[in-house]
């Protein structure tokens, strides 16, 4: 995350050093659509793992960037033909616009990683549940183990009861025939 906000960073300022320099307007094209594709790339691979929480004290900070970089793109970008005819959007309404993009981007940012929060605690859960299940298969396990060593202890109790009472009939008997 760290090498992904350095990396906005070298590309916000090459933005502003590189803007410097573009003078005709075909090379402004092709380095704002270089610039806006890098930005979406970023964004796009910020979006994969988002932590919400290292996400929340940085929010501010993403944001100003976001918006730093889309009012840039805003006012770099030729004027097309319905602006020719003198309905130029003011910096307010390109501010508006960037404020709401950026805004649906944080939006969807926050879905999915409420989307990820919420798979990975149901993952859990059901992790949890089989660890559970398990516990259970090895005490109902355990349980029929003591039972069966009850009951041969049981049985060879007896046997050794019936052995004692015979030795003592043969006992008994073998003094009677004496």
């Amino acid at each position: 995350v760290w090498s992904m906000l350095k990396a906005a960073r070298k590309l916000g300022e090459s933005i502003e050093d590189k803007s410097i320099f573009i003078k005709d307007s075909t090379s402004l094209e092709r380095a704002d659509f270089r610039k806006k594709w890098q930005l979406e790339t970023f964004l796009k691979a910020c979006e994969q793992d988002v932590d919400e929480d290292w996400l929340r004290p940085h929010r501010a900070k993403i944001d100003l960037f976001l918006s730093k970089m889309e009012d840039f793109f805003a006012s770099q970008r030729e004027p097309d033909a319905c602006s020719s005819h003198g309905s130029r959007r003011s910096g307010s309404v390109r501010s508006a616009a960037s404020s709401t993009t950026s805004s649906a981007r944080v939006k969807l940012a926050q879905q999915r990683a409420k989307t990820y929060a919420e798979k990975a605690l149901f993952e859990k859960e059901e992790r949890l549940k089989e660890k559970e299940m398990a516990i259970r298969r090895s005490q109902l396990q355990q349980e029929e183990e003591r039972k069966r060593i009850q009951l041969q202890q049981e049985e060879e109790r007896k046997r050794i009861q019936l052995q004692q009472e015979e030795e003592r009939k043969r006992i008994q008997l073998q003094q009677e025939e004496e």
